[in-house]
């Protein structure tokens, strides 16, 4: 799991922030991790909006050379907006991050604890596994 570039297919794929920068544009999230990444790694022109769906839309009309976001939220929305996969290339992943689910802090210790070993046992019998290749 981490973040990705996704462009439209028949060009190559976007594997780093340096490769990222002779983009003219990239399109983002606005108040999130995606674009906070993107300015730290120098790259300042980005087309942000509050939506991921209004970002692959941007990318699809050509308003973004590239859409800077995570893999499963990506790959969510491409399919949730019925576009054809094969008109998009998602990148590899450029920055990795750690799976972790939230809870309120009013949610019981041996529930949390209950879910922890529930997603354990799911990665080590392959549900997880056949879950993830569902969305890929």
């Amino acid at each position: 799991e981490g973040f990705i570039f996704v462009s439209k297919a028949g060009v190559p794929a976007i594997t780093s922030f340096e490769q990222a920068k002779g983009l003219q544009r990239l399109v983002a999230v606005d108040n999130g991790a995606p674009a906070a990444l993107l300015r730290a790694n120098g790259i300042t022109d980005i087309d942000t909006s509050s939506s991921e769906g209004l970002n692959l839309k941007k990318l699809i009309a050509g308003r973004g050379d590239a859409w800077f976001t995570t893999t499963s939220l990506g790959r969510y929305v491409i399919k949730s907006e019925n576009v054809d996969e094969k008109s998009l290339l998602l990148g590899p992943t450029v920055v990795k991050t750690q799976f972790w689910t939230l809870a309120s802090k009013s949610v019981p210790g041996d529930v949390v604890e209950k879910i922890r070993s529930g997603f354990d046992a799911a990665r080590k019998d392959g549900r997880f596994a056949a879950f993830r290749a569902r969305l890929n």
